[in-house]
């Protein structure tokens, strides 16, 4: 259940925001890790399992890495680099329109 903070002047809804703003730095940061296996047509493997269009089978994992909580000291380290990296963005973007050839990095 999702709560719904109308009063974007209340307490309440700034905490909401840096607990929103904390998880998805926590989930930008995190890794998913996917295993497969070929099991041989002998095999009778009764686990979960994936079938791909020709009929072989894989024994398959999944694992989510590096979920971590971020600390909330770095809310104002994060603000700063993505507005820099905005600005870079925007600058480049004006360049190109402007017809100037643009340096990748």
């Amino acid at each position: 259940m999702t709560l719904v903070i109308e009063d974007k002047e209340s307490l309440e809804y700034a905490v909401d925001m840096v607990k929103r703003h904390n998880v998805s730095k926590t989930l930008q940061d995190c890794s998913l890790m996917v295993a497969l296996q070929r099991l041989e047509s002998s095999c009778d493997y009764k686990g979960p399992h994936l079938t791909d269009c020709h009929g072989r089978r894989y024994k398959f994992s999944v694992s989510i890495i590096d979920l971590d909580y971020k600390p909330f000291n770095k809310v104002q380290k994060w603000h700063d680099l993505e507005r820099e990296m905005l600005k870079a963005y925007r600058e480049k973007e004006q360049l190109h329109r402007c017809g100037k050839p643009s340096t990748s990095v």
